[in-house]
């Protein structure tokens, strides 16, 4: 048995994966976030096992099965919501947003959007334009220093991207869609807490005839933030306070999405100053 050892912003996970291929599939999506100690000294917040059976893959938590399926791409999934939530329970502290994060010029940039509006691929796309990945999916603000970190899993794509985006080789493909591991991708940030400097909202409209950013009043983006906060019970005032408190303190956008050259050129600009 292969044990992988885990450190997701401050939460140490370890997976015990009975077999090879489990372990390679943990290591696509989760090895950029693996920790440096021997599994002697280290101290699990969580601890997981996992493997392949005759019908199909599982894992476990404390005894109890938590995930299983014959499809890779549903497991991992279903691996990944339960890993999720639990480590929001582990550290209540933090308020955790569903949104990918990027670093541009030394501060965060938040992509917040439901799953399926377009916000993994402009993640993806801009990271060709001079952006580095932070995080995909989910992130966490310490509300204390107003700083975030992280969920550095492999960047997850529901649909190929177009030319000249194309996937490199290392993407493993599931059912439930594209997952670049974030040593392929093309600028990863440094792990560290970071300040967020932006808020753009994400909507990819097919029809449109070109993408279009605007900003967005406060009142507004706090409504939007909010929608998109995982953990708001366990803040004062439900999350609201806390949702007030983000969006006072950056700009925020809203930005249609209809090429992602053009969208992204429309980012840059934004972020320059040339849109207000």
């Amino acid at each position: 048995m292969k044990t992988l050892l885990l450190d997701i912003m401050g939460c140490h996970v370890c997976i015990k994966c009975m077999d090879a291929e489990v372990l390679a599939l943990f290591r696509v999506l989760y090895g950029a976030m693996a920790g440096n100690r021997k599994p002697s000294i280290w101290k699990a917040d969580l601890t997981y096992v996992a493997g392949c059976r005759e019908h199909g893959y599982f894992a476990e938590k404390s005894g109890l099965e938590i995930a299983a399926s014959d499809d890779i791409g549903e497991f991992l999934f279903m691996f990944e919501q339960e890993l999720v939530v639990a480590v929001q329970l582990k550290r209540p502290d933090l308020y955790f947003l569903h949104s990918a994060i990027l670093e541009y010029r030394g501060e965060a940039v938040a992509l917040i959007a439901p799953s399926g509006s377009g916000k993994s691929t402009t993640a993806w796309a801009l990271l060709h334009k001079g952006f580095r990945y932070i995080s995909d999916e989910m992130c966490a603000i310490d509300l204390a220093a107003m700083t975030l970190t992280g969920f550095a899993h492999a960047l997850s794509l529901k649909r190929r991207p177009p030319e000249p985006f194309s996937l490199p080789k290392a993407t493993l493909r599931t059912s439930r869609g594209y997952h670049v591991p974030v040593d392929a991708l093309p600028a990863v940030a440094p792990v560290r807490a970071i300040r967020l400097g932006a808020i753009f909202y994400v909507r990819y409209d097919r029809q449109a005839q070109a993408p279009e950013c605007v900003p967005v009043g406060k009142a507004e983006s706090c409504a939007r933030l909010y929608a998109n906060a995982l953990n708001v019970l366990a803040h004062p005032g439900s999350g609201l306070d806390a949702a007030i408190r983000i969006t006072q303190a950056v700009d925020s956008y809203s930005l249609v999405t209809c090429g992602l050259g053009e969208s992204c050129e429309r980012v840059i600009d934004t972020l320059a100053g040339k849109v207000r």
